[in-house]
């Protein structure tokens, strides 16, 4: 039962750190200084949409037939590249190209990530207590949410190359903290 409880903390701590995304703060520049135009930012909404639509229900048949924490760990795996290929990513192809691995990470996590803690909850015997659980468990996404807007507006104050890159290398930092979180 121990290991049911440790599985919503980890799911928990998973969630913020994937969600630390500190680059966010200043991702519109971004895009611009790695060559795209104000259209083309727009399509990649369309991308990262299309993306997780197309693999919302392929993502939900692994998780079911492949295991959930399997199908976290191969979402987080899509997110690290993600961030790897966007440090790199110069113009529109390489930044859709990253932004369609990031709609296919979400797609893994959505629906899993909760699926998975409310199984604990319920392998552990405490199913009327869910609600709160969950409350608890959306309130990951904003642990560090003031902080990185905090921090990203002060390390990219100037919007150098430089600063993008240490922004970017941060959500990596994050994303493979997350990761190893997933493991266990």
């Amino acid at each position: 039962m121990h290991g049911l409880f440790r599985n919503i903390k980890l799911l928990f701590w998973m969630r913020a750190f994937l969600n630390f995304k500190i680059l966010n703060i200043v991702i519109s520049i971004f895009y611009i200084h790695r060559g795209l135009t104000l259209s083309q930012i727009f399509y990649l909404g369309l991308f990262w949409a299309g993306a997780g639509l197309l693999f919302e229900i392929p993502s939900s048949y692994l998780a079911d037939r492949w295991g959930r924490k399997k199908t976290l760990l191969l979402g987080l795996a899509f997110m690290t590249a993600h961030w790897i290929l966007l440090m790199g990513a110069q113009g529109f192809a390489q930044v859709a190209f990253a932004v369609v691995l990031y709609g296919i990470a979400y797609a893994c996590f959505s629906g899993t990530d909760e699926a998975l803690a409310y199984d604990s909850q319920r392998e552990s015997g405490q199913e009327s207590r869910s609600l709160s659980m969950f409350g608890k468990y959306q309130s990951a996404q904003y642990v560090f949410k003031i902080a990185s807007v905090v921090i990203g507006a002060f390390i990219a104050r100037d919007l150098t190359g430089g600063q993008f890159m240490t922004l970017v290398s941060l959500d990596v930092v994050a994303t493979m903290v997350a990761f190893i979180l997933g493991l266990f």
